[in-house]
């Protein structure tokens, strides 16, 4: 098991509350092990870094409309266990970049 999935279930067998557990609008995005961004609800993955950091900005905005008020969406990252680890570290930080600050990590369902 790669890294990446240890730190992953040893996170989810410590009792780590997922976001939607938190009475918090939820961001949902699965990483698959080619490293596409799986959106529920949309029928394409995202595929690039370009595609991505659209989407997570078009995201924000409707998250945020009013930038005097708190942000409450988290994102929740749910991940393969055979993705990169680059893959995700960069999809991290785009979500930051985008202005995202509660990020959670979970495996994917499949």
């Amino acid at each position: 098991m790669c890294r990446l999935a240890a730190v992953l279930w040893a996170s989810l067998l410590a009792g780590a509350p997922l976001a939607a557990q938190q009475d918090r609008p939820v961001l949902r995005l699965d990483v698959t092990p080619r490293g596409e961004v799986l959106v529920p609800g949309r029928k394409e993955p995202l595929r690039t870094p370009k595609e991505v950091e659209t989407f997570l900005a078009a995201e924000y905005r409707k998250a945020r409309p009013d930038p005097t008020k708190e942000l409450r969406t988290a994102v929740l990252l749910r991940v393969h266990l055979e993705a990169a680890h680059a893959d995700v570290r960069r999809l991290l930080e785009q979500c930051r970049a985008a202005g995202f600050r509660r990020l959670q990590l979970g495996p994917t369902e499949k």
